[in-house]
């Protein structure tokens, strides 16, 4: 038996919000029917061979915007081939960006929270330094 790929399933309060933050901010794209949405609170989005599911239920978010410490649940780390270029274009369209930085096992990365709370970080591999204090 072969597995062929794995495609997560967000829980998010409202499809809607979600799906135009993941459209406007990271650019996917709705390839599930415009039906799914109203019928079944669910779509399906994909970018450059990325996908992903947002599934409408209870429970409110992941964790609240703002929130600190190191248990998230879960962390969807993407691999973008020009991180600083990323970085600049979310901040620009008002995502509250963290600090562009290089980490011990040399990624250049930075993180970002969805509507719903869930941590979304994003990482190049460099040949730079760490970050001072940066790990």
């Amino acid at each position: 038996m072969t597995l062929t790929r794995l495609t997560p399933m967000l829980r998010v309060a409202d499809v809607q919000r979600s799906l135009a933050f993941y459209r406007d901010h990271l650019g996917f794209m709705l390839v599930s029917p415009e039906s799914a949405l109203r019928d079944f609170r669910w779509a399906h989005i994909r970018r450059d061979g990325v996908d992903l599911m947002l599934a409408g239920g209870e429970g409110g978010p992941v964790r609240p915007p703002g929130a600190t410490g190191a248990d998230w649940p879960v962390n969807f780390y993407f691999y973008p081939d020009d991180i600083e270029s990323l970085h600049r274009a979310l901040g620009s369209r008002g995502v509250d960006v963290g600090t562009l930085r290089v980490t011990v096992y040399r990624m250049k990365e930075f993180s970002c929270l969805d509507p719903d709370g869930h941590l979304l970080t994003f990482g190049q591999d460099t040949n730079e330094p760490p970050t001072p204090d940066g790990d």
